[in-house]
């Protein structure tokens, strides 16, 4: 396969006239032996153009390193070809791609038979340190070298994702020996009656820059840098270096540590004062050589930008064809300090890069002068004190609250050591869905919910818990409706040592159910009774009720099934019962009905809210109402209001008395008072009744009726002939009334129609009125 970034021969860069015009310059100039030239482009300044346009140019296009907005071209006068690129529009940078060589010495192998021996992990307290961490293969090293023998039966901790970028394919074989011997420093399989063991039981990627001879160049080592930073390399170990820097691995490097990476690189073989590249660059950690003595190895480069020393004299480690060897060199003590920072992120996953470099140089023996030193740095990496030195700090966990209301979050206090995973989990109760448990609060910096798989309870309700530096960290759980109401045991548990926990308990309550059926205290059969009240619960309220003429079970309100009302936003919920769908099953008593929070009947309510109200009743078997007679049964329209006694048999508290009368608005009682079953008395209003006469009605409170027609009458003063006014046909009826005091001789033919009528009785009433005492 080949690497999707380096499509040889295909790549051309920006501003090419200007740029062809300098190259021509420079080829004609002075032929000779062509360099390779690293040309650094601005982003998104890098074209693509066919071959033929630098077909008559004496430079060619090597390698396409698209990843690093770059391209390395050969060129035949390097001097002057690099002067005038420089200039051209969108150049970053041209830079000559220097060689880098493994950092290794030749081996000097002592004839007694013990010397072969490993002595690098107990030079560095490794020995200790295993009792603490031995490294999780999740976190992977980066070998970037000649490549490794992954076939190495100690090489079981070789995991794909490298690269060959030497031959340009995805299987990085060690055809030299180096990276191997490197590799198996830093992390090969310990504890398997096999030959050496690593530092770390970490994961190991192999990122070959250096060829069958040891030698590479400086774009392919940022390549591989950037390639393993880019595929989830956590350290990158680079036993490698040249004595000048590299732009291009600069920015490599810089962009790893950006990724979180980190960075470790040998100082030099040449015994100079000298920090060789990429270890030299400030976010790179560089390694010096000390041999058994803990003094600096003659051969191990020094300077102001050394920061750890480790082993690298007689280093005995992996090697290929199954085999294992002794060398010496920076090469080998860089593979410690990674496999050191390997075993500190195995332990303490929460921490950074940079936090990892501070601990490191923090926990170093001092050697040399005192303080850091260009001979030694911070001193000789200790890997035992960088992880704690064995101190155990157990975890402990508090919770805000000994009991919640279901539907309020938990929040946990848990306390360990800063930077390390701990794993919390909620006791396994035996319930059927994982929504029954309460539940990690999502998006809370450092917990990670539901990656635990074996754990206690559903994975769901699990998490890994990354500790702050401070060694305190919060955690919320959310309970909801689905919620189980019972008592749950958390437990915050080390993972490297399971017997390091703490427990706690919290009780999850149900909230709160209310049912009203307003004031009312009994209902009649066939009535609409209106129920209400609160859910905090639940977002359904289940109703139903016990009494007389039920199972034990009860029944629902409006079939044998519970009646399911939903809760609205605030809270609330209100139904409707229509109490004739009952028709049959209900008799005269007290019914209990039941708002509860879940399906459950009166004898499953444990851990759900519920109430209850209590309704008789009456009407079952009560007789019909009857009206004889209503008195006053005459009113006059301007009384404003009227109490009638209705007579009669049937009548019940809460009967309600109103007027009726067809095409007019009813006259309904403001006040009704029963005296007895026979009697009961009624104020109306009859500020707005129309005269005539009207029906009497009666209702009791279960719907039965007793009506009265025409039993009623409201008049108009005067209106005697009840036409409504009072006029001249009023004063006729009064002349009847009072013509028996008027002597005979008076009635005449008035109206002269020929008979003595009417009319003339009512021309009569005028002249007598003034004896009438009234209209």
């Amino acid at each position: 396969m080949q690497y999707p970034e380096r499509k040889q021969f295909s790549l051309r860069f920006i501003a090419v006239l200007t740029l062809i015009a300098f190259c021509i310059t420079s080829a004609s100039a002075d032929p000779g032996q062509h360099e390779r030239i690293i040309i650094g482009f601005q982003e998104g300044s890098v074209q693509t153009l066919d071959d033929a346009d630098l077909s008559s140019l004496d430079v060619r296009v090597i390698d396409e390193l698209t990843g690093l907005d770059a391209v390395v071209v050969s060129v035949s006068d390097p001097d002057r070809f690099m002067e005038e690129v420089s200039q051209c529009p969108g150049v970053k940078f041209v830079e000559r791609d220097i060689p880098v060589y493994a950092l290794d010495v030749p081996a000097y192998v002592p004839d007694d038979r013990r010397y072969a021996e490993q002595w690098g992990p107990g030079g560095i307290g490794a020995d200790y340190a295993w009792s603490i961490e031995r490294g999780e293969s999740s976190v992977i090293i980066a070998v970037i070298d000649t490549g490794v023998d992954y076939t190495h039966p100690d090489m079981g901790n070789y995991i794909t994702g490298g690269y060959d970028w030497i031959n340009n394919d995805d299987d990085p074989m060690d055809d030299h020996g180096h990276g191997t011997h490197c590799a198996g420093i830093a992390a090969a399989v310990s504890n398997n009656a096999l030959g050496v063991a690593g530092i770390s039981q970490s994961g190991i990627m192999a990122e070959k820059v250096l060829d069958f001879k040891g030698s590479g160049t400086s774009s392919l080592t940022a390549a591989a840098i950037r390639h393993a930073a880019d595929n989830g390399a956590d350290v990158i170990s680079m036993s490698l270096g040249a004595a000048e820097p590299s732009r291009i691995v600069e920015e490599a490097c810089r962009y790893a540590w950006e990724k979180g990476c980190i960075l470790v690189a040998a100082s030099g073989n040449g015994g100079a004062n000298l920090i060789n590249y990429p270890a030299a660059y400030d976010i790179v950690i560089a390694v010096g050589s000390v041999g058994k003595t803990g003094l600096r190895s003659p051969f191990s480069n020094y300077g102001t930008n050394l920061e750890l020393v480790a082993p690298g004299e007689s280093i005995l480690s992996t090697t290929p064809g199954n085999t294992y060897g002794l060398r010496s060199g920076t090469s080998m003590a860089c593979p410690h300090v990674a496999g050191v920072a390997a075993l500190l992120l195995s332990r303490y996953p929460g921490m950074s890069n940079l936090e990892v470099r501070k601990r490191l140089t923090e926990t170093a023996d001092d050697l040399g002068s005192p303080g850091k030193d260009p001979q030694y740095g911070y001193g000789l990496v200790n890997v035992f004190a960088a992880l704690g030195g064995g101190e155990a700090v157990p975890p402990t966990i508090e919770s805000d609250a000994e009991a919640i209301v279901r539907g309020e979050n938990i929040t946990l206090t848990l306390t360990g050591e800063g930077y390390r995973e701990y794993r919390l989990s909620i006791n396994d109760t035996g319930l059927t869905d994982p929504g029954m448990y309460p539940m990690v609060v999502p998006d809370q910096q450092g917990i990670l919910p539901g990656e635990i798989s074996g754990s206690a309870g559903f994975d769901e309700t699990a998490c890994r818990v990354i500790m702050p530096e401070s060694g305190t960290a919060r955690v919320r759980y959310a309970t909801g409706f689905s919620t189980v109401a019972q008592p749950f045991t958390v437990t915050v548990t080390d993972p490297k040592d399971p017997s390091l926990s703490d427990t706690i308990n919290v009780s999850v309550n149900p909230g709160t159910v209310t049912i009203t059926a307003g004031d009312r205290a009994r209902f009649f059969f066939g009535e609409e009774v209106t129920l209400s009240g609160i859910n905090t619960d639940n977002e359904s309220t289940w109703l139903y009720m016990t009494g007389p003429g039920l199972d034990a079970g009860g029944a629902g309100l409006a079939d044998p099934g519970m009646v399911r009302v939903p809760v609205t936003g605030d809270g609330n919920w209100s139904f409707v019962w229509d109490t004739g769908a009952l028709e049959g099953v209900l008799e005269n008593g007290t019914y209990t009905l039941y708002a509860v929070s879940g399906p459950k009947a009166a004898d499953e309510l444990e851990g759900f809210a519920s109430a209850t109200a209590s309704l008789e009743l009456l009407n079952s078997g009560w007789p019909a109402p009857a009206i004889t007679g209503i008195s006053p049964d005459m009113v006059f329209a301007g009384d404003g209001s009227a109490t009638v006694l209705i007579t009669g048999s049937g009548f019940f508290d809460g009967a309600t008395v109103l007027l009726e009368r067809e095409g007019y608005r009813d006259v309904i009682a403001t006040e009704v008072r029963g005296n007895d079953t026979n009697t009961v008395s009624a104020t109306l209003d009859l500020t707005a009744a129309r005269t005539g006469g009207w029906d009497v009605v009666v209702r009791n409170a279960d719907g039965k009726t007793a009506l009265l027609p025409g039993a009623f009458t409201i008049w108009v003063k005067g209106d005697l002939n009840n036409n409504d006014l009072v006029d001249i046909g009023d004063a006729a009826l009064v002349a009847y009334m009072v013509v028996g005091n008027v002597p005979e001789d008076l009635l005449a033919d008035f109206n002269q129609n020929g008979v003595v009528d009417i009319g003339d009785a009512a021309k009569v009433a005028y002249v007598v009125v003034g004896r009438i005492s009234e209209l």
